[in-house]
């Protein structure tokens, strides 16, 4: 609203106008959401304004995606705006990001392990949109819309503590705000700062690029040479090109595995998201994993608390949720696991493994693969494709039913609230 508000308080000075208002209904909070839609429906009307309103459904999309909810409610937002654009004739599509959202995305990506990409944080422009509010406290826009008289809602979701960025928002940024007063405005310098470093380092890495990435029928291949003679900075931007170029996911970590595998020798492999990474004589090849067919391949989502039954394996899954309260290590077994509530996004999902399967065990100093994993713990050949693989709703491997938990799951603030997850077997 603050910044309808403040386009349409500049546009008689300016040498564009507002084309109009976009409305996305995420088909998420039910009579909630459809009270916003009238509201800015309401809104529009009396400034005069068209109001292009699109519903999406994210929920069902979501499952089909496997992606997080927030990520495909992103995806489908997007995707509105660029077709109710087009509907209104607009060239570009402001939105309300503000210098606290800033703050947040960067600090976010860097607790999550981000790339300096992603600590470049929200741009003010890409492509047809255009973040004017980057500048702006969210308090101060606050601010001018009561000194306009101008109502506005709030969304209940962003109150939800299962959201990692509302976690940070109400418990970390009130701890910065008042210990490091200048915290927020420090953090959006650093994007600002970031951003140009990224785009001068990756304009480097494009060019050596050239001479390093070779694309085949079956994938990349990576040379060593060129890649060996950039610094470590340039080559990390060159991995993550071809890595994106063959199809798979950049991380840290793949980025990483990659470079490990520079000075490795011949035939030494690394599993990156999607893709497979295996040093040849004449470099390293990317291309996709050999297909593996399982039998009874299955996968279930898991509400908690909620139940299911495994039809592949005869088995059932139940999950609990347990606040306030500890649980003695004594009642839990190979199948009953505790998770911290905290440590993972539901809903859950139940699956049998899939290749290319990481996690840390409980622990374990540091990631592993999940075969590997299988063939120390001794568990049969024909019982590891029946096995359950529990995930949260990132992709994050949370337990191996009967094997082990993700050390980063682990119990440790048992009054938190805790999952607890019980297999219960059957015959096939």
């Amino acid at each position: 609203m603050a910044l309808v508000r403040l386009l349409m308080e500049a546009a008689p000075i300016s040498a564009w106008s507002v084309a109009g208002i976009i409305h996305v209904h995420h088909g998420i909070r039910g009579d909630e959401a459809d009270a916003d839609e009238r509201f800015v429906q309401v809104f529009a009307d009396r400034f005069g304004l068209r109001c292009e309103v699109c519903h999406v459904d994210v929920p069902a999309a979501r499952r089909l995606t496997r992606q997080s909810l927030e990520a495909t409610a992103r995806r489908l937002r997007y995707e509105a705006f660029a077709a109710a654009a087009g509907r209104l004739g607009a060239t570009r599509v402001a939105t309300g990001h503000t210098a606290d959202d800033q703050a947040e995305t960067v600090l976010l990506r860097l607790l999550r392990g981000g790339s300096m990409r992603g600590l470049s944080g929200v741009r003010a422009t890409r492509g047809i949109y255009v973040r004017p509010l980057l500048g702006f406290r969210r308090r101060d826009l606050r601010a001018a819309l009561t000194a306009w008289g101008q109502t506005y809602r709030e969304d209940c979701t962003n109150t939800d503590l299962e959201v990692p960025r509302n976690r940070l928002r109400h418990h970390l940024m009130p701890v910065l705000e008042g210990d490091w007063p200048g915290g927020v405005a420090a953090l959006a310098r650093f994007a600002d700062i970031a951003r140009d470093d990224e785009r001068d380092l990756s304009e480097t890495a494009v060019v050596i690029g050239r001479r390093a990435i070779v694309s085949e029928a079956t994938g990349v291949q990576l040379i060593v040479e060129p890649l060996a003679a950039a610094s470590p900075a340039v080559a990390r931007r060159v991995i993550r090109d071809a890595i994106e170029q063959a199809g798979g996911v950049s991380s840290l970590a793949s980025i990483e595995a990659v470079r490990q595998l520079a000075s490795g020798s011949a035939g030494s492999e690394a599993r990156v998201r999607g893709l497979v990474a295996r040093r040849t004589r004449a470099g390293i090849h990317l291309g996709p994993p050999a297909p593996v067919v399982h039998s009874g391949a299955f996968e279930y989502e898991l509400r908690v608390p909620g139940s299911l039954e495994i039809g592949e394996t005869g088995a059932s899954m139940h999950s609990s949720l347990l606040k306030g309260a500890d649980i003695p290590i004594s009642r839990l077994g190979p199948d009953r696991a505790a998770i911290q509530e905290g440590g993972v996004v539901v809903p859950l999902s139940v699956r049998s493994r899939r290749p290319g399967d990481r996690f840390r065990p409980l622990g374990a100093p540091g990631s592993r693969k999940l075969q590997d994993v299988l063939v120390d713990r001794r568990i049969p050949r024909d019982l590891r494709d029946r096995l359950p693989v529990v995930t949260d709703a990132r992709g994050r491997i949370v337990w191996v039913a009967g094997v082990a938990i993700a050390h980063e799951c682990r119990v440790t603030t048992p009054a938190a609230g805790m999952i607890i997850l019980e297999l219960k077997k059957g015959n096939p």
